[in-house]
């Protein structure tokens, strides 16, 4: 590793902390107690040790170079989102071939998508992931049980749809994830369109999730309040 001076030191480090990012933003760390956590770690990276001062004096600089304001479009994103959860839900990954494709897609016409049923195919260029209902299970692994990679049951989908004029908002997904981590919760797949991100998970933490999930958007919806005025 080259040595750094202790700017760029406390710079690396902090561009890889990414949820520090809102607190240094908005001037909400202590900035004593960060440059004692990351003493260690700089003084890996610089010659001759480093002093906290001169680590507190790198925090503030990294803090000034980053947009005021601008996680706000998360926010603004989140604020106009729309959250669906549906459970009884299974996750299967297939090898892919192309007889299964075809017996996949012929599957699919009996789901009644009109009355709610769900079932999305998943697609690379060596498997083939379905997420269906939890009835459909059991026929979906018979069309072709040697080629089951990995099986799921009792999961929860939660769906978020987002705002038209936000689609290209980034960060969001990092925000959601957040959620997901602070709770604790192992997210199976994740898969989404232009307008909506699914994420599959244990059915058993549905209630968690979904009542965190609600409170970001509530809270988001908070935030964004004082921008307009």
């Amino acid at each position: 590793m080259l040595l750094q001076s202790v700017s760029e030191a406390v710079f690396e480090l902090l561009s890889e902390m990414h949820f520090l990012r809102f607190p240094l933003q908005e001037d909400l760390v202590n900035y004593s107690a960060l440059a004692r956590f990351l003493k260690p770690f700089v003084e890996k990276r610089v010659a001759g040790g480093a002093g906290e001062d001169a680590i507190i004096l790198a925090v503030k600089k990294y803090g000034e170079t980053l947009a005021k304001k601008e996680p706000f479009h998360v926010f603004k994103t989140l604020a106009g989102t729309k959250l669906f959860l549906r459970t009884s839900m299974s996750l299967i990954h297939f090898g892919r071939t192309d007889v299964l494709h075809k017996k996949l897609i012929d599957f699919q016409q009996r789901i009644d998508w009109a009355s709610g049923e769900k079932m999305y195919l998943l697609q690379r260029s060596e498997e083939i992931s379905v997420v269906s209902m939890s009835k459909y299970e059991q026929d979906l692994v018979s069309l072709a049980p040697s080629q089951v990679l990995q099986k799921y049951s009792m999961l929860a989908l939660v769906t978020l749809h987002f705002p038209s004029e936000q689609f290209d908002s980034y960060g969001v997904l990092e925000h959601i994830s957040r959620q997901f981590s602070d709770l604790g919760v192992s997210v199976k797949e994740v898969f989404s369109s232009h307008d909506k991100l699914s994420l599959l998970f244990d059915e058993k933490n549905a209630s968690a999730v979904y009542a965190k999930l609600s409170k970001v958007i509530s809270t988001s919806r908070e935030m964004i309040e004082p921008q307009k005025a």
